[in-house]
C-alpha cells in the first residue's frame, strides 16, 4: 500500500491535531473499522471527560508498540449495540487498561459503563491494569481489588515505561503463539 500509513490505516483514519499539538488517530465510522477494533489486543476503558489524556496514552502505546488499542471514540449508536460491541472487544482483548481519575470519585457504581466494562473483564478473567491518570485516591472498591498491584501512575515515566515493556512482552507472547505450528486454539 505504500506511504507512511498502512493501507487500512490510510483508508480508515484521519489525522487530527488537538490544542496540545498531539496527533491522535480518529477512526471514521464503518462496520469494517469496528470489526478491526474488535480484534485489538488492548481494550481501553475510560471516562469521556479524560479523553485528551487517554488518547495521548493510546497514541504512545500504538506508536511505540505497534499494537492496536480498542477505544470507543464517539459512542456506538444504541445501548444494545454498545453492550454487544464492548463485550466483543473485551472478549478479544489480551489486556484491559482501566483509566482511573478523579471523575471516578463521583460515579454510580451500578450504572457507570466503565464499571460495567471492568466487571465484565473480571468475569472473563482478563488481565486488568488500573492506570491512574491523576492523583485521585482509589476508593475502597478499587483499593480492595487493586491495592498496590496491577496499577500504575501514568504520570510517573518509570511506571509508564514498565507498563509498555509488559504490554510488549504480552504482545510478543501472543504473536509467537499464533505463529507456532503447534498452537492450539
Amino acid at each position: 500500500a505504500g506511504g507512511t500509513l498502512s493501507g487500512i490505516s490510510h483508508i480508515f483514519y484521519n489525522l487530527l491535531e488537538d490544542k496540545t499539538n498531539l496527533i491522535h488517530l480518529q477512526p471514521l465510522h464503518s462496520n469494517l473499522q469496528i470489526e478491526l477494533m474488535e480484534k485489538a489486543r488492548i481494550f481501553i476503558s475510560y471516562k469521556r471527560k479524560n479523553k485528551d489524556q487517554v488518547f495521548s496514552i493510546v497514541n504512545k502505546i500504538e506508536t511505540q508498540l505497534g499494537v492496536k488499542c480498542w477505544v470507543d471514540l464517539d459512542g456506538i449508536e444504541s445501548s444494545a449495540q454498545f453492550a454487544s460491541k464492548i463485550c466483543k472487544a473485551i472478549d478479544t482483548a489480551e489486556v484491559v487498561l482501566f483509566m482511573h481519575s478523579s471523575v471516578h470519585l463521583d460515579i454510580d457504581f451500578e450504572e457507570d459503563w466503565t464499571i460495567k466494562e471492568l466487571n465484565y473483564a473480571h468475569a472473563k478473567k482478563k488481565r486488568v491494569v488500573l492506570v491512574k491518570l491523576d492523583n485521585a485516591p482509589l476508593d475502597n472498591i478499587f483499593l480492595m481489588e487493586y491495592g498496590s498491584k496491577n496499577n500504575i501512575d501514568s504520570q510517573d515515566e518509570t511506571q509508564f515505561q514498565k507498563l509498555l515493556k509488559d504490554l510488549k512482552a504480552r504482545s510478543e507472547e501472543h504473536t509467537s503463539e499464533l505463529q507456532s505450528p503447534l498452537a492450539i486454539s
